[in-house]
């Protein structure tokens, strides 16, 4: 069994792990009497946290491969679990700091992993690997989410059996080719390269920029599309309801990204134009979501804008590896996530006033107005973008 086969096989395991809780995360705790504003504290210490390691574990998969940086992050998500089994008000915070830093060793560890592992490195050849290992995951939360919805009583232990077999795989899988650096460059700033390889390619300015409204405003979706949901009455609160919603969307995103990997996209050139097309679409989606009193409208509408964003998302990285050098991918990749949880964590730790349900949706307009000149941006300015990648 080849070292990539391998790969994404303990990577469906991770991702099926994590998901067990993610359809019914808040309803679960809700149930153990943790409320609603001890998860967003929770949560935003999770980016903090995630946000201050970030870097340095981007630095340590740089400079000693992609592997070990994974091994930290499962052993973190096991601890984070163990902290949910009986819950309070601190381990929750505690068990979301772990999670954070697991999501820090994880973020660009992976991706770096699995770009080592591919022969032709080329932006539309990752594209195909780099799809190809989302969809997997895609698939793996799915099933998480749903047979999470069946034994929430036993959720967070059963999630951290499961990450120790995703670390038992991980360990047998091989490091991955890491480009041999010269004595000089053992002891350069791999923060200040990398950020210099982004900063002096338009591309790269493109990515620093979107990364950080995007993935920003993007955080506001992730923590609360469930007490979104709570305003229609006909869920009634059902885990299972939203167990089917989440499910809903994550298929939507494993189909999107199939269809665009097989169908739509079949030249780099295409690469930046169809990264505007999915923002615009993703805006128009998510102010239907806002918008309307249907509730199948507003579920088809929101599972539509995580295609949308999921199918950019797969797009921007791929070109990544093209622009950045692979001794500095994970250092870059952990740059862009920094960028976008600096701004989450703002807007989950002193946006009270625009997370108001009743006024203002949790937030979500913010990120229809970052949408629309991003896409305009890549758009308009296509052109320009790919010469600089060439």
């Amino acid at each position: 069994m080849s070292h990539l086969l391998l790969l994404n096989i303990a990577n469906f395991v991770f991702n099926f792990s994590r998901m067990l809780s993610g359809a019914i995360f808040v309803i679960v705790l809700e149930n153990q009497g943790i409320n609603l504003t001890t998860v967003s504290i929770a949560k935003g210490s999770q980016l903090l946290a995630s946000m201050l390691l970030v870097l340095p574990s981007g630095i340590i998969a740089d400079k000693y491969g992609g592997k070990y940086a994974i091994i930290s992050a499962c052993i973190f998500s096991m601890a984070y679990f163990y902290f949910l089994i009986n819950p309070t008000h601190e381990k929750v915070i505690i068990g979301e700091i772990c999670n954070g830093i697991a999501l820090a060793f994880y973020t660009g560890a992976f991706e770096s992993w699995l770009f080592s592992l591919v022969s032709q490195k080329d932006a539309l050849n990752m594209h195909t690997h780099l799809a190809q290992s989302r969809e997997i995951s895609y698939l793996a939360i799915v099933l998480g989410g749903l047979v999470g919805t069946f034994i929430s009583g036993h959720i967070f232990s059963s999630s951290m059996f499961i990450m120790g077999i995703s670390l038992i795989i991980f360990l047998t899988i091989k490091k991955g080719e890491v480009k041999e650096l010269n004595h000089s460059e053992r002891n350069a700033n791999f923060f200040i390269s990398a950020f210099q390889c982004l900063t002096f390619k338009k591309f790269g300015i493109f990515l620093l920029i979107s990364s950080f409204l995007i993935g920003g405003g993007m955080q506001l979706i992730f923590q609360f599309w469930q007490p979104f949901f709570y305003k229609f009455s006909i869920l009634d609160g059902s885990k299972q309801s939203l167990g089917l919603i989440f499910i809903a969307f994550m298929l939507t995103q494993y189909f999107t990204s199939k269809f665009i990997r097989k169908y739509v996209l079949k030249r780099t050139e295409q690469m930046i134009y169809l990264t505007g097309i999915c923002w615009a679409l993703a805006a128009i989606l998510l102010l239907n979501t806002i918008s309307t009193s249907n509730i199948f409208s507003a579920i088809t509408s929101f599972c539509l804008f995580f295609g949308m964003t999921a199918a950019a998302s797969n797009l921007l990285m791929a070109q990544l590896a093209e622009v950045v050098e692979i001794k500095l991918q994970s250092t870059a990749i952990s740059i862009l996530d920094l960028l976008g949880k600096s701004l989450g964590s703002c807007l989950l730790f002193f946006g009270d006033g625009i997370i108001t349900p009743l006024q203002y949706s949790f937030g979500w307009p913010i990120l229809i107005f970052i949408f629309c000149p991003l896409s305009l941006w890549s758009i308009v300015q296509r052109k320009k973008l790919c010469i600089q990648m060439s």
